[in-house]
């Protein structure tokens, strides 16, 4: 079955949001902490007002807050993985490299959000090679986000290989098999 690149743009997402990690909560754990009640609550006060104002967009609380809560709390990846999202939408693609790179490693198992946004990054970088990578592990990690399979579709088509062609063409029937009237 042959499908057209062409079909795929109407799924091609501009920036891919990864809400379930970003919006979903800090996963600050006051347990085994030497911080007080009072230090955690900050802490994930301040991570809720950068996700909203992130969703938003408003860009003065989204930067005062993400900042805020990286000093809080570093050892948080979704304070920085949330700040890299702000850096990439911003094109500030130097700090959020810095800022997804630190989320990448402060996660304690690879995270398909946190691979999603390296996958952005690298495509902007024009490192298509690396942006395929890290969209190939955040389906491996979750392989029913359909959304990621588009963007990795996307990038396919800018390939002129064969082999380029025929993953393409995998990842087409991997969405028509989860979602058959999708295209």
């Amino acid at each position: 079955m042959q499908v057209s690149k062409n079909s795929v743009q109407r799924g091609k997402v501009a920036l891919i949001m990864c809400t379930a990690l970003l919006n979903g909560g800090c996963g600050c754990n006051n347990s085994g902490s030497n911080a007080s009640r009072a230090d955690y609550e900050k802490i994930v006060s301040t991570f809720t007002v950068g996700a909203v104002a992130l969703e938003t967009g408003d860009p003065d609380h989204t930067l005062a807050s993400l900042t805020k809560m990286t000093k809080l709390a570093p050892d948080e990846p979704a304070g920085w993985a949330n700040l890299g999202l702000y850096q990439l939408r911003n094109s500030q693609y130097k700090e959020a490299t810095a800022s997804l790179d630190k989320a990448a490693k402060l996660q304690p198992k690879p995270h398909p959000g946190i691979e999603r946004l390296l996958a952005l990054l690298a495509d902007h970088n024009g490192n298509l090679p690396e942006a395929i990578q890290h969209y190939q592990k955040a389906i491996e990690l979750e392989p029913d986000e359909l959304r990621t399979r588009y963007s990795l579709c996307e990038i396919y088509s800018r390939q002129a290989t064969p082999e380029a062609e025929t993953a393409y063409q995998a990842e087409i029937l991997a969405i028509l098999a989860k979602q058959p009237y999708n295209l």
